[in-house]
């Protein structure tokens, strides 16, 4: 791509320099435009023509960066849209098996040969856990002394 562009690059140049060298001696053109008229070298004329593509390939780059942006978004709410879908119907299941579960343990709290087993919240980080019952600690707290030992 690098080269293609250096190639393009000295292409365009050398077409200027061209019309430079052709249009020197050739005399001024009258441009009418309407309301007034413009008085321009065939040089002018070709400068003016070349910045009239520039302007046109920067409003074609700003509407295709637009119709990019609309797409990107169109699709992010897609996905979004998706994603809150999912998340919905796995809300569903986990409240049907919850309920689900919930049922089971309430018929295994009856069941006195079953043993009791605490649940660990997953959210909480093994190092801020207390072992004995899996609840949020400070990790930078010291423990309790025990005084009755002394």
């Amino acid at each position: 791509m690098l080269v293609i562009g250096l190639i393009l690059i000295v292409l365009s140049l050398a077409v200027v320099a061209y019309v430079w060298f052709a249009t020197v001696d050739l005399s001024a053109i009258t441009v009418d435009l309407g309301a007034f008229s413009v008085l321009m070298t065939p040089l002018h004329l070709f400068l003016a023509g070349g910045a009239t593509v520039l302007v046109l390939a920067l409003g074609a780059a700003l509407f295709a960066s637009g119709l990019r942006g609309r797409r990107r978004r169109r699709r992010e709410l897609k996905d979004l849209r998706t994603r809150a879908a999912e998340r919905d119907q796995l809300r569903a299941e986990r409240e049907a098996a919850g309920q689900e579960h919930h049922d089971r343990d309430a018929t295994a709290s009856t069941d006195p040969t079953r043993e009791h087993t605490y649940h660990r919240d997953p959210t909480v980080p093994e190092a801020t856990r207390d072992d004995s019952y899996g609840e949020r600690r400070d990790p930078h707290r010291r423990p309790a002394r025990d005084d009755t030992h002394e």
